[in-house]
């Protein structure tokens, strides 16, 4: 008998389940062993996780699956980038937030209204915060 591999499709669904029903650790978990097996994730994916990452306001696992992201290979896409750009506001990280978006042009994705608005809104909490 052959043992069964799983495939890119298994992986997802069982990744995108577990993460859905809340059990995120059990997601990562699944996508560390899709990795390990060398089964390639795809862009949905990782920007399913972390937008999930971002709902839970868990946001260094977000930005640990972007890195993962960019490490497999896969060109973030303009809504990667602006979940990454909020992840980064909502972790107080502005200056990452404001390299996203050279390293957007850089990779020929272009910033949008979401993006910049998005930066804008950082800068503009960042100026209340620090005034209180």
């Amino acid at each position: 008998q052959r043992a069964l591999s799983p495939d890119r499709y298994t992986y997802s669904t069982l990744i995108t389940h577990f993460g859905k029903e809340g059990l995120f650790d059990d997601a990562l978990s699944w996508l560390q062993k899709m990795e390990q097996d060398r089964v390639p994730g795809d862009l949905v994916l990782y920007s399913n996780l972390i937008e999930l990452s971002r709902k839970l306001c868990d946001y260094s696992k977000a930005i640990s699956i972007f890195s993962r992201l960019k490490r497999s290979g896969i060109i973030p896409d303009l809504v990667a980038y602006n979940s990454m750009i909020n992840v980064f506001g909502k972790a107080k990280l502005f200056r990452e937030a404001r390299s996203l978006i050279s390293e957007m042009r850089t990779a020929g994705v272009l910033p949008d209204t979401v993006s910049y608005s998005t930066l804008l809104t950082m800068c503009v909490e960042n100026q209340k915060f620090r005034k209180t």
